[in-house]
């Protein structure tokens, strides 16, 4: 049988959120992914409508459960359930496979798919035994961003004068949906600006 979905257009108005509703009690009889649509006017705006769709997601997870959106994978940009159960296997898969490749457990902390998170969810992850651990604003790399929209040049700029002190850093070294390749291009000179703002970098004890 084949998966079905729901696509409900959401243009954050109160009657827009009726019709979520709608589909929320619907999909949970069915088993249905809902598919949350917003048209944007703009490319300027899509931060924007991204961060309204996931205050949208949040508001409308039961009381003994979340919704996430995972950002990469068969499920990327999906909204997702979970309960507390499911939420633990999913944190402990990473533990798991951490073993696996080091040997080693890995430290009671975890991170949010995209670092959205609610109390709700802090809440569960602790749960189940993990500190929930984020990224500062300022320390989001943006190294998977629309390549056309934050160029490296804008990237690096915005990386090397915004990071503070405690401040905690993420990228990756390759995303893929990235046209513009980050690292190669960005690391080295991000590196040594911090350094010329007195920053020090020392290599992880293996």
């Amino acid at each position: 049988m084949k998966h079905k979905s729901f696509i409900v257009p959401h243009d954050f108005t109160a009657v827009a959120d009726i019709a979520l509703r709608h589909a929320i009690e619907t999909s949970a009889k069915s088993h249905t992914t809902i598919h949350i649509l917003h048209v944007v006017n703009d490319a300027a705006d899509i931060d924007e409508a991204i961060n309204k769709i996931d205050a949208i997601i949040a508001q409308h997870a039961g009381e003994s459960d979340v919704l996430l959106r995972p950002q990469f994978g068969k499920n990327a940009g999906k909204a997702i359930r979970f309960d507390q159960a499911q939420l633990c296997t999913e944190i402990s898969k990473v533990s798991t496979r951490f073993q696996e490749l080091t040997g080693k457990p890995i430290d009671p902390i975890w991170r949010a798919p995209g670092g959205k998170t609610s109390p709700r969810l802090i809440a569960m992850g602790e749960r189940c035994g993990y500190r929930h651990i984020g990224w500062s604003p300022s320390g989001f790399l943006g190294d998977e961003l629309d390549s056309k929209r934050f160029p490296n040049s804008k990237l690096l700029e915005q990386a090397s004068r915004g990071l503070k002190n405690g401040d905690i850093a993420i990228a990756h070294l390759g995303i893929w949906s990235r046209e513009d390749p980050w690292a190669p291009a960005v690391l080295e000179p991000l590196i040594e600006n911090w350094k010329k703002r007195g920053f020090c970098f020392a290599l992880i004890p293996n």
